[in-house]
């Protein structure tokens, strides 16, 4: 391998690297904010006295931060286990009969965000298989003695 082909391959790990890292620092920002929403509406129900409330707000923002965990080691079933829930949110919407204004409000807030996440987790994880391929096509230099 001449010296050009080792700086490209080193430039492909850079940018795929590069390409990685920031989305997953978006794949944290978007996750985060999530959680950071439902956080405050258990804190607004807790403040209206309703535990019942409270409970399912908490709920849910700690299995936002448990899919951000998941998500670091398990990419693929992280990316299900959201693009399943936007589709039973969904389902919920249809069976509730909600009305364009809720389905504009839950698509904004919740089903775009829960499929934008599925999809960069997939990116994330591809990334990563780009990466581990580059640094094993690396050239093995010997040192003469």
């Amino acid at each position: 391998m001449m010296s050009g082909e080792v700086s490209t391959v080193k430039d492909k790990i850079g940018d795929a690297t590069i390409r990685r890292d920031m989305d997953e620092i978006l794949i944290a920002g978007v996750i985060v904010v999530g959680a950071g929403v439902w956080t405050l509406g258990a804190l607004s129900a807790l403040s209206r006295g309703s535990m019942q409330q409270f409970s399912w707000f908490i709920a849910a923002a700690v299995i936002s931060l448990g899919i951000l965990v998941a998500g670091w080691y398990f990419e693929r079933t992280a990316s299900a286990v959201l693009a399943l829930g936007a589709v039973i949110v969904a389902v919920l919407g249809i069976i509730a009969g909600w009305e364009a204004g809720i389905w504009l409000l839950m698509g904004a807030l919740l089903i775009a965000p829960m499929l934008l996440v599925a999809g960069m987790l997939l990116f994330a994880e591809h990334e990563e298989k780009v990466i581990e391929r580059a640094e094993h096509a690396r050239p093995i230099r010997t040192v003469h003695a």
